[in-house]
């Protein structure tokens, strides 16, 4: 029994991911335990809570705002609240998935010393430059921020901020991607853990996490973490990308029931999510489903039209299925998005050889067939683009007709291609 929960789970899973499936559960309601402790309370400005007061009740409250401004005129600057007779100006900004308020920046008629503030709001956990020339300051246990106009580190503070919990932990995401980039998984986990302790509710510092785990071939440790962001309340993407993550981890454990299960949960949590449908592929390709993962395919690529793993998988469940037609039409599709794709110019290749007529080696040499040269002019600028698998050309059942009937110059691009 862990944390209230059996851990006697399916008999298709070994013991170790019945251990992580339990923990799963309980890491979260853990997280969430730590709220009163460590997560961040949130303080009210007259009546807008960050993080659960929307714009449209903003304002009910605060009345049209008067200007707006930032790269995508995404921060909305309004009036004081009526009672407010020490602010000149409220700044607000929201977030693009529940239209929630992300902070609330309230700016000073008189500008008060910062010590002050400090002592108020507790531990200054994170400082920041501005873009503006100014600085930041945040602190908690209550989701507050001090605003200055300037970078001296006597400066009176201009504003005050009211923070939501989500946006002060993705201050600490942002850490931890900056620690990913330079290699240091360590520190980045560290940074991803403060976040997921400052807002229990968000799914993103999970999903890092799981993913840090993941890489480090630790596979039932990033499944407690992907189960955990799939049981945080937003936002609804990266919940979606979590359940594709818990599907593949199944997937590759042959666990294909449980996969499945968790590729339909990616769908259901978001319908737009291509990873859903990419993953559902998967499970119908490994059966010899054809025509079915060509579906789930499709779906994905109409989902996300640049994901080159999705369209090559398209590409080939179709040459599987004998719908070279539709092979073709989606690899030209692809090769309008992305002309350099290798991979996509040798399943052309396959898809307009396997549509050429069989003809006998004495017909070939006297009559040409556009589509074997097409067919071969897409080989020869894969091998120029720089693919190098020699052995699928060699053995590609839909590559016959262009190996049998353009056997010299078909030999003489891949002579082109260097061992690997």
């Amino acid at each position: 029994m862990i944390c209230g929960k059996t851990i006697a789970g399916s008999r298709r899973l070994r013991p170790g991911n019945r251990l992580a499936l339990a923990l799963a559960g309980c890491l979260y309601a853990m997280a969430a335990g730590f709220a009163g402790a460590q997560a961040a309370e949130v303080a009210q400005y007259f009546g807008i809570t960050p993080g659960r007061t929307t714009r449209a009740q903003v304002e009910l409250i605060l009345g049209e705002p008067t200007a707006k401004s930032g790269p995508d005129n995404d921060i909305y600057t309004y009036a004081p609240a009526r009672a407010d007779a020490d602010s000149s100006r409220v700044v607000l900004s929201y977030f693009d998935d529940t239209r929630t308020v992300q902070r609330v920046n309230v700016y000073l008629k008189t500008p008060l010393p910062a010590d002050l503030l400090r002592k108020q709001f507790g531990t200054r956990v994170l400082s920041r430059d501005r873009n503006d020339g100014g600085r930041e300051e945040f602190f908690l246990p209550k989701a507050y921020g001090v605003i200055f106009a300037t970078r001296d580190p006597a400066a009176p503070a201009a504003a005050v901020s009211y923070l939501s919990p989500r946006f002060l932990a993705g201050l600490f995401v942002a850490r931890g991607r900056t620690a990913e980039d330079e290699k240091k998984n360590d520190a980045a986990f560290t940074e991803y853990e403060k976040a997921s302790q400052i807002d229990p509710q968000d799914a993103v510092p999970y999903l890092r996490m799981a993913n840090i785990l993941n890489d480090k071939k630790d596979r039932d440790k990033a499944l407690l973490y992907y189960t955990a962001a799939t049981n945080a309340a937003y936002p609804i993407r990266t919940k979606a990308t979590a359940y594709y993550s818990v599907g593949i981890l199944h997937y590759n454990d042959n666990q294909s029931g449980s996969a499945l299960k968790a590729f339909n949960q990616a769908l259901a949590t978001d319908p737009s999510y291509a990873g859903g449908h990419y993953g559902i592929g998967l499970i119908h390709q490994s059966r010899d489903q054809w025509k079915d993962a060509m579906a789930a395919y499709k779906k994905a690529v109409e989902a996300n039209p640049a994901w080159d793993a999705a369209s090559h998988k398209l590409a080939f469940t179709a040459l599987q299925a004998l719908d070279f037609v539709s092979a073709e039409r989606e690899n030209r599709r692809r090769l309008g998005v992305e002309p350099k794709d290798a991979t996509a110019m040798v399943y052309l290749a396959a898809a307009l050889s396997s549509q050429a007529p069989e003809r006998n080696a004495l017909m070939a040499l006297f009559q040409d067939e556009p589509r074997l040269k097409e067919s071969l002019s897409w080989l020869d600028k894969a091998v120029a683009a720089g693919y190098r698998n020699k052995s699928v050309l060699e053995k590609s059942t839909h590559l016959r007709q262009l190996r049998e009937q353009e056997s010299q110059a078909f030999n003489e691009i891949l002579s082109r291609i260097k061992p690997q």
